[in-house]
């Protein structure tokens, strides 16, 4: 008698089936992971704290965080760079990127880029998220006696009340 060649495809299917379970499993773990590690970085930014770790391009992409924000420390410009289109390997560090960044306004001798953050959206559609937020607050707000005050205040608009 010969191979029973269904069951062993069979048995190469089952096998194949579990190790994919098993990996998505440990893919939603690594998510979770990657996410709080860079929720743990961007604060650590926030505060201007030492650099004591980066997390890695693959872990941003993993974790949603798609646009590393960067600022230029002579002239103040902050932009954001998409990393889906980086060409660099997924486990290299963030942090690898920052002699590649420079200010195209400061050339000749522009400095190192300073990191601020990982974002999942980039800076141009930082404006129209804040006033969609802003809007959403006003709505919420719209009955309670301090909304025009909340509502300029969060705006950043100090001496201006709101509608």
């Amino acid at each position: 008698m010969g191979f029973n060649h269904r069951k062993m495809e069979d048995q190469r299917r089952q096998a194949a089936e579990k190790e994919a379970a098993g990996r998505r499993a440990t893919d939603a773990q690594v998510i979770e992971d990657a996410a709080r590690l860079i929720a743990a970085w961007n604060e650590r930014q926030a505060q201007r704290m030492p650099m004591l770790f980066s997390p890695t391009i693959g872990a941003a992409i993993a974790a949603r965080y798609w646009f590393l924000w960067v600022r230029c420390p002579a002239c103040r410009s902050t932009s954001s760079i998409d990393l889906r289109r980086l060409d660099r390997h997924p486990d290299a560090a963030v942090s690898s990127l920052i002699p590649a960044l420079s200010c195209r306004a400061c050339r000749p001798n522009p400095p190192f880029a300073e990191l601020v953050r990982l974002s999942g959206t980039s800076i141009a559609d930082e404006p129209a998220r804040r006033k969609q937020a802003s809007s959403s607050r006003r709505v919420a707000l719209r009955g309670h006696a301090s909304a025009r005050s909340f509502t300029s205040w969060s705006m950043g608009f100090v001496g201006r009340r709101g509608p």
